[in-house]
């Protein structure tokens, strides 16, 4: 299907999309805010953070097989941490939810019933306001779908920088833009400013208003100056595959309200009750890149996914580059658990058999990036098993999985 810019359509091509097509039709709401994002950054920050997120969910929505609606970016918003410094455009929680229920509703009154939130602002005050907004369409006959990054859920997905919290305008939220918009990011700038590990997190548990408050004079938190244009391009693409997962939840459930409680509700824990537990005993020691068990919910299916190469549909391997084996089969693995409904945290256990240990060592920088690309931060239950050959002879990546679906 295809990704239409609605501003770009006619009324009446809206008007004349057949009932079982706005039936799969989804529009996607880019949300942000302007406001400080240190010396090196433009205030519109989180508008092209958030309008990466939506394209990025969009093509992957209509690879799905649905009819994307792109809406112009929301980008007023409350943004009281920042409202001290010059250019930041503060404006009433109220309004942000107002404005969301009113896009919802008026889209529903036409068929278009689900619409998709790209939120790139998590200043707390915007992010009440669009859960606020979430509930108050639930009896309206219409979806919003809220991908909310501040949950664990979707967290885990993102960078190491962005799950401690230290993440305004440093490494994660500068590649992007780097990625983006490098012609406004101020780099003779961004190279020099120290890093800034005050976790807002933690600021906003203690009580902090204001990033002054929370230790960033400067409006900046993270490690800016290791920002880089190839993670920022790798950070959007799990951004849109967080989108997509969301929407798609909603648009193959069969109950709708089932859907919402599962997805949104603000009174249940940030873990979903279908997530596996991990398992890491101290004495042990803290695992890295792997978990040393993962203990699978009560009621739970579990699906077993063969080995996988990177073979294509007519079973060629047609690549010799590690890396590109490696991805290219992880791809496919993951393609199986998405078959029956299940995502890239509900892999359990992983077992990787490579034919050279050497080039698996040499190659993790990159193979990191793919992995992140596909999995966030989920690490399974693992094995890495070096083999003295596979049975494609080509083959030097092979890669079987243990789903926990519930």
């Amino acid at each position: 299907m295809a990704v239409h810019t609605l501003t770009s359509l006619t009324w009446t091509a809206v008007r004349d999309l057949p009932p079982e097509e706005k039936a799969r039709t989804v529009a996607v709401l880019p949300t942000g805010a302007i406001e400080a994002h240190g010396p090196h950054l433009p205030l519109g920050t989180d508008v092209i953070i958030a309008d990466a997120m939506a394209r990025a969910g969009a093509e992957r929505l209509a690879a799905r097989g649905l009819h994307v609606l792109m809406l112009p970016p929301l980008a007023l918003a409350p943004a009281p941490f920042a409202s001290a410094f010059a250019g930041t455009v503060h404006t009433p929680a109220e309004a942000t939810t107002m404005m969301v229920t009113g896009v919802a509703r008026s889209l529903g009154a036409h068929g278009i019933r689900v619409t998709a939130i790209a939120n790139a602002h998590h200043d707390p005050a915007h992010v009440q306001a669009l859960r606020t907004a979430v509930g108050d369409v639930a009896d309206a006959g219409v979806t919003l779908v809220f991908p909310d990054l501040t949950r664990r859920r979707w967290a885990e997905r993102l960078t190491d920088e962005f799950r401690s919290g230290a993440c305004h305008a440093g490494r994660y939220e500068g590649s992007i833009v780097l990625a983006e918009r490098p012609d406004l990011v101020r780099r003779d700038v961004m190279s020099t400013l120290a890093a800034n590990p005050r976790s807002l997190v933690e600021a906003i548990r203690r009580g902090d208003g204001t990033f002054a408050e929370a230790g960033g004079r400067d409006a900046y938190f993270g490690h800016p100056a290791e920002a880089s244009a190839e993670e920022g391009r790798a950070i959007i693409e799990t951004l849109g595959i967080i989108l997509e997962e969301a929407v798609m939840e909603v648009m193959k459930s069969d109950s709708r309200s089932d859907s919402r409680s599962d997805l949104w509700s603000d009174s249940r824990s940030d873990l979903r009750s279908d997530l596996l537990a991990v398992v890491n005993p101290p004495e042990l020691g803290q695992p890295r890149g792997f978990a040393h068990g993962l203990l699978a919910p009560a009621g739970s299916r579990t699906l077993f996914v063969a080995g996988q190469i990177a073979a294509d549909a007519d079973g060629r391997v047609t690549t010799d580059d590690f890396v590109q084996q490696f991805d290219v089969a992880l791809t496919n693995v993951l393609t199986v658990v998405r078959a029956v409904g299940g995502r890239a945290e509900q892999v359990a256990r992983m077992t990787v058999y490579v034919t050279s240990m050497t080039q698996y060592r040499e190659k993790r920088p990159a193979l990191h990036e793919v992995w992140q690309r596909h999995m966030g931060a989920h690490y399974p239950a693992m094995a890495l098993v070096q083999v003295i050959a596979l049975v494609d002879e080509r083959a030097s990546v092979e890669i079987e999985a243990t789903a926990v679906l519930p």
